[in-house]
C-alpha cells in the first residue's frame, strides 16, 4: 500500500499541474496498481471545487471499483462537497492528495464514508472528511461483518461528528492510525452493538480538541463472549480540553467499558476535561502501562476527575504511568453499588501533583490488590488513602513525600493485608493515619522515613517519624549525618501502646555527632540528635523499622 501511495502522490502532482490528464499518461511506476479510478477523470465527473456537488460523481468511481473486484479510487487535490452517504465495497482503496471530503449540513444521510456490510480489505488514506451536519453525524461508518479495515493518516473534523463509529457485530482487523482528529465530537467510538470486535489497533494518532471522548470502547453489559477484545490503543496524543464539551457521561481521553484483552500503552493525554483514562462494567485483562497525563480539570465536577479511574474491573495491570495535575487523584479506584476493582496491580508509577490526593484505593470483598514501588509525592491531599471492606490487600515498597495530608491513610480495613516496606518523607498531616472505620486490626511491616532538622544550643528538636501504632516489636535503625561526620545506631524495640522498651545493639560513630535513646509522643516513634556545632547546622535523619507494627 505505501508503494500505491508513494505512486499516487505522483500522480497527484500531475493532476495539480494538469487536472484533465487521462491515466494513459501515468508514468509506468504505476504498472503494479491494479486498477485506478480517478474521481475526477470524465466518465465519473467530479469538480472538486467545494461549491458543485460531488455525490453521485464519487459514488459512480466507487461503483466501478465495486464492479471491477476491487481497484484504488483516487482524489486528486481539490473540495468535494457531498449532500449523502458514500459506499463502499471490497477491495478498495481510497487515496486522497491534499483532497477534502465536505459534507454539508441537511443532506441526505448520516455519515461521509459508509463501509457496507461483509465488505473486506479497504483501506481509507490521505483524505481530510468533514461533516458539517448539526445532528449527530459520522465521518466513517463501518457496518456488521467487515474486516481487514485500515484508516490511515486521514484529518477528520466537524464538532457533532463521530470520526470513526463501529457500532456493529462482527467487525475484524481495523487499523486505525496516523490520523488528525480535530475538534470532533467523539474520535474513535465503538458501541454496545458492535458485538464480538476484534482485533482493533489505535495507534499514533493526534486527537485534538475533542468534544466527547477521543476514544471509547462501549461495550457494557452482556455475555463476555460476544464484548469486544484484542485491542490496542499505542502511542496517541489526546486533548479533551473543558472549554469544548460539556456533559456528565464524556470527556474521556480513553475510555473502557466492558471490552476485554486491552492494551492501553505509550499514549500521551493532557488537558482533559473529566478523566484522563476511565474503566468500568467489568472490563477485563486490562494493561495500562507507559502513559503520561498531565491535567485533568473538573467538567463535570464530582470527584471523579482522576489520572486514570476504575469503576470496576478485573486483571488490571496499571504500571510505569506518570500522572500529574488532576483535580482529584492521580489514580483512583472506587465501588460502584455491586462491584469494584479485583486482581488489579498497581506498580512503578509516578504520581504527583494531584488536588485530592496521589492514589486512592477503594475496593470491596475478595479484592487482590498489590500497591508496590509507586512514587507519590507532592499531592494536595494523602499520598495514598485506602478505603473498602477490602481482603487481601498488598501494598509494599512505596515512597510518600511531602503530601499535604498523610502518607498513607486508611479510612477503613481489611482482612489479610500485609503493608511493608513503604517510605515516607515530609508528608504535612503525618506518615500514617487511619479512620474511624479502621476496625480489622492491620500489621505494617518495615516503615521508613528521611528528614531533616537544625542544631539549637547543640541539639535538633525531637523529631516524629512514624506511628507505632497500638504495639509494635522490631528493630530499629537511625542514621544521622552532617557534612563528613555521620554516626548510626540499632535497637531492639518494643511498644505495647503505653510504654517503649529500647535496648542497643550496636552501632558506628564518626565524628562527635550522637544519637539519642528513642522515645515516644503518643504513638509516634521520636528520635534526635546531638553535635556540638553552630545553631542552624543542619542534621540528616535516615530512620528504617524492620518488624511489625499493629494498627487497630
Amino acid at each position: 500500500m505505501k508503494r500505491i501511495v508513494s505512486q499516487l502522490l505522483c500522480l497527484g502532482l500531475l493532476w495539480c499541474l494538469c487536472p484533465h490528464a487521462s491515466i494513459a499518461a501515468i508514468p509506468a511506476t504505476v504498472e503494479e496498481i491494479k486498477s485506478m479510478y480517478n474521481v475526477m477523470d470524465a466518465k465519473y465527473g467530479a469538480i472538486g471545487n467545494g461549491i458543485a456537488d460531488d455525490s453521485l460523481a464519487i459514488q459512480k468511481a466507487l461503483d466501478q471499483a465495486k464492479n471491477a473486484g476491487g481497484g484504488t479510487v483516487f482524489f486528486p487535490k481539490g473540495t468535494y462537497k457531498t449532500t449523502r452517504n458514500l459506499y463502499i465495497y471490497n477491495n478498495t482503496n481510497l487515496v486522497g492528495y491534499s483532497a477534502k471530503i465536505s459534507k454539508t449540513d441537511g443532506g441526505l444521510g448520516y455519515t461521509v464514508l459508509m463501509i457496507m456490510a461483509r465488505q473486506n480489505n479497504i483501506t481509507i488514506e490521505g483524505l481530510w472528511l468533514e461533516n458539517l451536519s448539526m445532528s449527530d453525524s459520522m465521518m466513517i461508518d463501518i457496518a456488521n461483518g467487515s474486516s481487514n479495515i485500515e484508516i490511515r493518516s486521514n484529518t477528520f473534523t466537524g464538532s457533532r461528528a463521530q470520526a470513526v463509529n463501529i457500532n456493529a457485530a462482527d467487525i475484524s482487523q481495523v487499523i486505525v492510525a496516523n490520523n488528525e482528529f480535530k475538534e470532533v465530537g467523539y474520535g474513535v467510538l465503538t458501541n454496545r452493538n458492535a458485538n464480538n470486535l476484534k482485533d482493533l489497533r489505535i495507534v499514533e494518532n493526534n486527537f485534538a480538541g475533542i468534544y466527547a471522548d477521543a476514544i471509547e470502547i462501549n461495550h457494557p453489559g452482556g455475555p463476555e463472549t460476544v464484548k469486544a477484545s484484542n485491542i490496542v490503543i499505542a502511542n496517541n496524543h489526546i486533548s479533551v480540553p473543558p472549554e469544548y464539551g460539556s456533559g456528565l457521561s464524556s470527556g474521556f481521553g480513553i475510555g473502557i467499558a466492558g471490552a476485554t484483552d486491552v492494551t492501553i500503552i505509550g499514549n500521551t493525554i493532557e488537558n482533559v476535561r473529566y478523566e484522563g483514562i476511565h474503566i468500568e462494567d467489568n472490563a477485563k485483562n486490562i494493561s495500562i502501562v507507559g502513559n503520561v497525563i498531565n491535567g485533568v480539570k473538573s467538567n463535570p465536577d464530582n470527584g471523579l476527575n482522576s489520572g486514570i479511574f476504575v469503576l470496576d474491573g478485573d486483571y488490571i495491570t496499571i504500571s510505569g504511568n506518570s500522572i500529574y495535575n488532576a483535580t482529584d487523584y492521580g489514580i483512583h479506584l472506587e465501588i460502584d453499588p455491586n462491584n469494584s476493582a479485583s486482581n488489579t496491580v498497581i506498580t512503578g508509577n509516578t504520581v504527583s501533583n494531584n488536588t485530592g490526593g496521589g492514589m486512592k484505593i477503594v475496593a470491596q470483598g475478595t479484592a487482590n490488590l498489590v500497591v508496590s514501588e509507586n512514587i507519590v509525592t507532592n499531592n494536595t491531599g494523602h499520598g495514598i488513602l485506602v478505603g473498602g471492606k477490602q481482603d487481601n490487600l498488598r501494598l509494599t515498597s512505596n515512597t510518600t513525600r511531602n503530601n499535604g495530608g498523610f502518607g498513607l491513610y486508611m479510612y477503613s480495613s481489611g482482612n489479610s493485608w500485609m503493608i511493608s516496606g513503604n517510605s515516607f518523607q515530609g508528608n504535612k498531616t503525618g506518615d500514617i493515619g487511619y479512620g474511624s472505620s479502621f476496625t480489622v486490626p492491620v500489621n505494617i511491616r518495615d516503615s521508613g522515613t528521611s528528614m531533616q532538622a537544625k542544631i539549637s544550643s547543640g541539639y535538633t528538636p525531637l523529631l516524629n517519624t512514624f506511628s507505632l501504632g497500638s504495639s509494635a516489636d522490631g528493630i530499629l535503625s537511625v542514621v544521622t549525618k552532617h557534612n563528613m561526620v555521620h554516626t548510626s545506631q540499632m535497637y531492639k524495640i518494643i511498644w505495647n501502646g503505653s510504654v517503649l522498651t529500647s535496648s542497643k545493639l550496636g552501632g558506628e560513630q564518626y565524628g562527635n555527632i550522637e544519637i539519642l535513646s528513642p522515645r515516644m509522643n503518643g504513638k509516634h516513634l521520636q528520635v534526635q540528635s546531638k553535635l556540638n556545632a553552630p545553631d542552624g547546622a543542619l542534621i540528616h535523619f535516615d530512620v528504617q523499622f524492620d518488624g511489625m507494627i499493629l494498627f487497630k
